[in-house]
């Protein structure tokens, strides 16, 4: 038997045994590099992976319309305006239409602008192993695309109206989608990708996961990028997006540590974030800002707290504002619980030159009080607080409005500190609000009377 021969043999083979699979219309997958590595499967046929595309409208009120690119009657007889923009919705793995994040996502879309909703609903090919629906990720892409190009065939759908918003694997599915389009010639205004899955996805080359030239503006939300064990995070830590938020650095959540709530929902506390976050900035009355830093490090120590001349990116929704201005690694933190969005202070502390006044491992809280409001209880990083130096965090907090009064304690029971000053200024403010506080602090909280003044005349007390 010749080489030629067997190679050829072994090569059909191969084919059978499932080097590519083809569904009409929605192409071709193969295993060809990047997607040869074995655990990368194949998708499963569009019957076995059974996606849906739910249809909602203004018009159409609570009630979906189901549209079927292979059926263009479908497209004509519902309440489909071209005119308008078009937001697709992608759940994840083990998601469908029933997935909580859908229907608040699809009514703040609907009450902000007069948009068509499409919730994309692939329920049996998420509901099956991960690998499995990692690999349904590139046919349900494949099949958002041709239902895009359908509606431009039909009825006149512009590209530039088109933004698909993808959440875990579906950041991917968008980002297939996305691809497939451009390839075309037909990219499409944005994608967002909500904490885009990292197994399987992390390490990968750009063509098989979310990237920034899969549409004309790609930004992503990064909530869980905390690794478990050895493994990766469930989000991604590699920017996706020409604009990526790390969100209280992207790694872990705060109010999400709560174990009587069990394990599974602990764990997927920080990734359902993502969409919580980006569906409140939908309709927030004001916009809260991301700012740029070379890491969470340097922001947590005040470091970054101003924007350039053309602003700071509004987080979620509105930062395709900053298209072309601005791009790379944005940060800002939020608040436990809803509303999440806060504005940012940079809060600084003088210790005193006293013998012994350092605080070697104390864990500080503050309370802010201002004209509006007492902001709950912020708890800052662990630090050595060192004797007759300046250390800065940063707190946020919401809606407190002019800073009148602050509370700080620290957790050693036994340690106390010689605290001197607390300056606090708000991000983008030349406005410095302080106390002279030249105190001797325990455990128990300390009020103090904050002064209003410029950040020249408060450099010593």
């Amino acid at each position: 038997m010749s080489f030629t021969f067997l190679f050829v043999s072994l090569c059909l083979i191969w084919k059978a045994f499932g080097h590519s699979v083809t569904y009409s219309p929605f192409g071709t997958f193969t295993k060809d590099p990047p997607f040869h590595k074995h655990w990368m499967l194949l998708p499963q046929s569009p019957s076995r992976v059974g996606t849906k595309f739910h249809l909602y409208t203004r018009r159409s009120g609570t009630d979906d319309q189901i549209l079927d690119s292979l059926r263009p009657a479908t497209i004509h007889a519902s309440t489909f305006n071209s005119a308008k923009k078009t937001v697709f919705i992608s759940h994840g793995f083990t998601g469908g239409i029933d997935s909580p994040m859908n229907k608040p996502m699809k009514d703040a879309l609907l009450s902000r602008e007069d948009v068509n909703v499409v919730v994309v609903a692939w329920y049996n090919g998420s509901h099956v192993a991960y690998s499995q629906a990692a690999a349904n990720c590139r046919l349900v892409g494949a099949q958002i695309a041709h239902l895009i190009e359908a509606l431009h065939n039909e009825v006149g759908l512009a590209y530039s109206y088109v933004h698909i918003i993808g959440y875990s694997l579906g950041a991917h599915v968008a980002g297939y989608a996305g691809r497939a389009l451009r390839k075309r010639g037909h990219p499409i205004a944005r994608i967002t990708g909500l904490d885009a899955a990292a197994p399987l996805f992390e390490h990968e080359d750009d063509e098989v996961r979310l990237d920034k030239t899969d549409a004309e503006f790609v930004d992503g939300i990064h909530t869980s990028t905390q690794k478990v064990a050895i493994a990766t995070g469930i989000g991604m830590i590699k920017e996706v997006g020409n604009i990526d938020f790390y969100v209280n650095g992207g790694s872990r959540q705060p109010g999400c540590l709560d174990f009587n709530d069990g394990l599974q929902k602990m764990l997927s506390c920080s990734h359902t974030r993502s969409y919580e976050l980006f569906t409140e900035s939908i309709n927030a009355r004001e916009r809260f800002k991301g700012y740029s830093c070379p890491s969470y490090k340097e922001f947590l120590d005040g470091d970054c707290t101003s924007c350039p001349s053309t602003g700071c990116p509004a987080f979620g929704y509105e930062s395709i504002k900053h298209n072309g201005i601005a791009t790379g690694k944005f940060y800002l933190k939020t608040s436990n619980d809803s509303p999440y969005l806060v504005d940012h202070y940079k809060v600084t502390f003088k210790t005193g030159s006293a013998p012994f006044g350092d605080l070697l491992a104390g864990v500080i809280k503050i309370k802010l009080t201002g004209t509006n409001a007492t902001s709950k209880e912020i708890t800052f990083n662990r630090r050595t607080m060192v004797k007759g130096g300046l250390q800065s965090f940063v707190a946020g907090a919401r809606n407190i409005g002019e800073p009148s009064r602050v509370e700080v304690s620290h957790a050693d029971l036994i340690q106390k500190w010689n605290l001197r000053k607390i300056a606090i200024q708000k991000f983008g403010s030349n406005i410095v609000f302080y106390s002279c506080a030249n105190v001797w602090l325990n455990s128990k909280s300390n009020r103090f009377t904050l002064q209003k003044s410029t950040e020249m005349e408060v450099s010593e007390c």
